[in-house]
């Protein structure tokens, strides 16, 4: 990424035009948006995958998990922040007025940017036994109101320790929490909250399954 960016900052400079608007007018179709948005920075690109997966009615809820879930803070704040600069626009609040129901409060979580710290005296192998037996128990066709809970969970939990309850959870109900996702969940709140627990524990694999 870094040496495809020199290239765009260097392209500016001789030629006094934008990488990407040569792109633009030289290619069209999905070929053509590629190159469109390999013509940005990474994070510039993000911001306006987003900004194109919001144009129309509805959006494409999967280029937005994508990219939302997963983050961490730093990132997900650097994100924020390049997507006002080049939008004038508060990222959060589009995508609340974009989504709703699970997948809201999936999107909600990853926007705060607050993913705790690793705290061995906190996250102890009882708190993740205890925090296993708490989604078994909202689980079982009965979330609701918990599911708020659930999310945070696992989006702003240190992947260390949703590891941990991972463990457990697997190790006293006999299946993942991936797994739990995928059976209580639906549609693309089901697919979001999948790919944001594995990014958390496998995210090369969280990737390559969305490829």
């Amino acid at each position: 990424p870094e040496d495809r960016l020199k290239i765009t900052l260097r392209y500016q400079d001789l030629y006094d035009k934008s990488l990407r608007s040569v792109m633009k007018s030289e290619a069209g179709g999905d070929f053509g948006k590629a190159l469109k948005y390999l013509s940005l920075n990474p994070v510039e690109a993000e911001c306006k995958m987003i900004k194109d997966a919001c144009k129309g009615i509805g959006s494409h809820k999967k280029i937005l998990f994508s990219i939302l879930c997963g983050r961490s803070n730093r990132d997900m704040e650097l994100l924020k922040k390049t997507y006002y600069k080049f939008y004038s626009k508060d990222l959060s609040a589009l995508i609340t007025s974009e989504s709703g129901g699970d997948i809201r409060k999936i999107f909600s979580a990853c926007l705060q940017a607050a993913e705790e710290d690793f705290d061995p005296d906190y996250h102890t192998e009882d708190k993740a036994k205890e925090d296993a037996e708490d989604i078994y128990k909202a689980g079982q066709g009965r979330w609701g109101t918990s599911e708020t809970k659930l999310f945070k969970l696992i989006v702003l939990t240190p992947p260390k320790y949703l590891s941990m309850v991972n463990a457990r959870y697997a190790n006293d109900y006999g299946y993942t929490l991936a797994k739990a996702m995928e059976k209580e969940l639906s549609g693309d709140a089901k697919d979001a909250a999948i790919f944001t627990v594995n990014m958390r524990l496998k995210p090369y694999e969280a990737i390559a399954g969305v490829i």
